[in-house]
């Protein structure tokens, strides 16, 4: 079934419906996630752990859970730190909510020095450096 998305009224109900669904399956999702992790199955772990915090939107340990799941199974990083940014705000005072979010940042950081290593191949077009190079020597770069 198609939804006009010009209908509010259609889209707004498909989303109260969304989100019903996520709040209903919330529980059975932790579940899922924590049996996933207890096996090693860490990406799958992820995903029913994000799918929680879906419906549990105010439980700051979910949120760190599902981001720090996201992490080792070197998952969506930008995803994991949507969820860890949550945990801090749903609970300041939790340091491993903040060390989570910690690891989460490493992580990116990790993640693209790899991509940068990887793309070193490009100084090697002259007009891509040279370009590189004018951008760079603006005034008004800086």
């Amino acid at each position: 079934m198609a939804v006009d998305p010009e209908n509010a009224e259609a889209v707004s109900g498909l989303d109260t419906a969304a989100q019903r669904a996520a709040v209903s399956g919330a529980a059975v999702n932790l579940k899922r996630a924590e049996t996933e992790l207890a096996h090693g199955q860490v990406g799958e772990a992820a995903r029913f752990f994000a799918r929680a915090a879906a419906g549990m939107p105010d439980d700051a340990a979910v949120h760190r859970k599902a981001a720090d799941a996201l992490v080792r199974a070197k998952g969506d990083l930008h995803k994991a730190a949507e969820l860890a940014r949550r945990a801090v705000a749903l609970a300041s005072d939790d340091a491993e909510a903040r060390a989570t979010l910690a690891d989460v940042y490493l992580a990116m950081l990790s993640s693209w020095g790899t991509e940068i290593e990887g793309a070193g191949s490009w100084w090697a077009d002259p007009k891509l450096a040279a370009h590189y190079d004018a951008v760079h020597a603006r005034e008004d770069w800086r």
